[in-house]
């Protein structure tokens, strides 16, 4: 696994290099506020080393690069990066957009982020693919 700033010049984080969390903070502390309900819904007893990483690195003023294996945690990662952006007063319509190469891959995310987000006010996971219907892909997205 390696987790790096695309903005700094500071090398990745590689597995097992990150901070070491202090044993009598909560395993989920590191998680953004606004998700740990849907972690601890989930089952979540403690992040991975992936999302351990960048909730401890993200300041929300970098792109970041995530890189691990599958069935790491990356996703939910991501969703932790993108949550200071979702309970923003100011923001309005669309924030964010997520590449996959695949749809089965797409629809996964969607899925992933759902559940993560499903406790935030106004904040939704829609999936656009081509070959499907313009129109309602439009709807979804407004």
């Amino acid at each position: 696994m390696y987790f790096e700033s695309e903005k700094s010049p500071e090398a990745p984080i590689e597995a097992g290099a990150e901070a070491a969390v202090p044993a009598e903070e909560a395993p989920l502390a590191a998680a953004p506020e606004a998700l740990r309900g849907a972690l601890e819904k989930r089952g979540f007893e403690q992040l991975t080393a992936v999302q351990q990483s960048v909730a401890q690195a993200d300041d929300g003023a970098r792109d970041l690069r995530i890189s691990s294996q599958t069935g790491s945690g990356k996703t939910v990662a991501i969703g932790f990066a993108l949550a200071a952006k979702l309970v923003d007063p100011a923001r309005v319509g669309p924030t964010t957009l997520l590449i996959a190469p695949t749809r089965e891959l797409a629809m996964q995310v969607r899925e992933e982020l759902s559940w993560l987000f499903a406790g935030m006010k106004d904040v939704r996971c829609e999936v656009v693919t081509g070959g499907t219907n313009l129109d309602r892909e439009r709807l979804r997205l407004q």
